[in-house]
């Protein structure tokens, strides 16, 4: 795969491209560099240092694996974006976007900068995720230096539910590509009964989530794309179907054994 077409690779693809050394982290952001002078051959000075800085990053992120350290995937697609970002403020006339009754354009900003949703896992229009304040990127930047842990926390819960739940046939787990490892920022089953289960669990005390239930082709921002519901059954029957499970770092054997109860005694 060439540099250029690097850019538009996805996730499981980079993973595998970085996992056999097939590309670096240094040729991954030279792509998008070439790619975003490609498509903006206006890039001003600001941008230009940022995109410099960015292969910097990704030089330094190839040293790093070479010597043996781990390093998160999410890094350099994060370097990719950031050199062509652009910083700036947006207002409206008068009235607070967070006050109501909000006026047409401070309803536009606040909906953009939630991946355009007008309320929870309903997209109008396409969007951004532009809700990080310096406040939350400080706190960030000490958390940052708990994720190694936090992560083997995670996995270590995972475990104890495989073990758990791995019998039931009627759910599905989530699976593990055998060239990563999985950082269960959610840890997602499937099963048909989805929702009486949910039902089931909340009235056992113990919360659920979901995510997402709604499939993009049938949020109303793609809707000029002439999507309907059956265009594509495969998305749609995950999305009818998939319940992510309480999962957090510090979660006990004791707590992760009282939801699996739960779940097992539902089927």
């Amino acid at each position: 795969m060439s540099p250029e077409n690097l850019r538009f690779a996805g996730l499981e693809t980079l993973a595998k491209l970085l996992a056999d050394g097939s590309v670096s982290s240094t040729e991954l952001v030279s792509g998008a560099l070439a790619r975003a002078e490609a498509t903006q051959p206006t890039l001003n000075a600001f941008r230009r240092i940022r995109a410099e800085a960015a292969l910097a990053e990704a030089a330094d992120a190839d040293r790093r694996l070479a010597a043996g350290e781990r390093l998160p995937l999410l890094g350099v697609p994060i370097a990719i974006k950031d050199e062509v970002a652009v910083a700036g403020a947006v207002t409206s006339n008068g009235t607070d976007a967070y006050e109501e009754p909000a006026t047409v354009d401070a309803e536009v900003v606040r909906r953009l900068r939630e991946h355009g949703q007008s309320s929870k896992y309903v997209h109008e229009t396409e969007g951004y995720n532009g809700r990080l304040h310096a406040i939350q990127a400080a706190f960030l930047r000490i958390k940052l230096g708990h994720l190694d842990d936090w992560n083997v926390g995670r996995r270590r819960v995972a475990g104890w539910y495989r073990e758990a739940l791995g019998d039931v046939s009627d759910i599905v787990l989530p699976e593990v590509a055998p060239y990563a490892e999985h950082v269960y920022h959610l840890f997602v089953i499937r099963t048909p009964a989805r929702e009486q289960l949910r039902e089931h669990l909340q009235a056992e005390g113990i919360g659920t989530g979901l995510h997402y239930p709604v499939p993009l082709h049938l949020q109303q921002a793609y809707g000029a794309q002439g999507h309907q519901k059956g265009s594509f059954p495969v998305t749609e029957r995950a999305a009818a179907q998939c319940l992510s499970l309480p999962m957090f770092p510090e979660m006990t054997e004791p707590q992760v054994g009282r939801v699996a109860d739960a779940v097992r005694r539902f089927f």
